[in-house]
């Protein structure tokens, strides 16, 4: 039977051109432990055995200058105390979350950092998840490049088994939906997917 594509006009995945035949399973640990849901719209990438990992990212919430040892960032994000992360345009050397202070602000979570920043961050600049702290520029790697976006929220149980979803290989996404930062480095590294706004 010929499969169609599946038109969505009120959803962040707004058209499915191709997915991966039977979903996937996105390991648990890459989640917060207060987040409950995996968003329709969330960057996954493909590890070596087969599971799935977030593509974590955020954006910058007030500015913060060269030497700052923290870093707002909005509440839409995943990162947790051990992982590392470093500006997308990787002007910046990267560096450990000690801790995420989730609690002090209705509006922003607080990031504490191993050391400080070498760069000037603007609000609005988005920061992503790298492989290690203290490299910059060429030698810096996303530690889950993105492969895929998932087609549909679902459950998140940290206690239980890891999480199955949808994953779209080429389609339409409605950007202002996303669910997480991104911007032109992250969207260039799935060509297959356009990226539209207010259709």
């Amino acid at each position: 039977m010929e499969r169609k594509p599946l038109s969505r006009p009120y959803n962040c995945v707004q058209l499915i051109l191709e997915d991966v035949p039977g979903g996937g399973t996105v390991a648990k640990i890459d989640f917060k432990t207060s987040s409950t849901v995996l968003k329709e719209g969330a960057l996954l990438s493909a590890d070596n055995n087969g599971i799935y990992h977030l593509t974590k990212t955020a954006k910058v919430w007030a500015n913060a200058a060269s030497g700052d040892t923290s870093l707002k960032i909005y509440k839409e994000h995943e990162f947790q105390a051990g992982n590392f992360l470093i500006n997308t345009a990787k002007t910046g050397t990267s560096r450990t979350i000690l801790s995420v202070d989730e609690e002090s602000s209705y509006s922003y979570d607080e990031l504490t950092l191993s050391g400080p920043l070498n760069v000037a961050l603007s609000a609005g600049a988005i920061v992503v998840e790298v492989s290690a702290s203290g490299v910059s520029g060429p030698n810096v790697t996303l530690k889950y490049p993105p492969t895929t976006v998932g087609i549909s929220d679902n459950p998140v149980d940290l206690l239980k088994a890891n999480t199955g979803c949808g994953l779209l290989i080429r389609g339409r996404i409605n950007e202002e939906l996303m669910p997480y930062a991104v911007d032109d480095t992250l969207k260039v590294l799935l060509p297959l997917i356009r990226f539209v706004s207010n259709i």
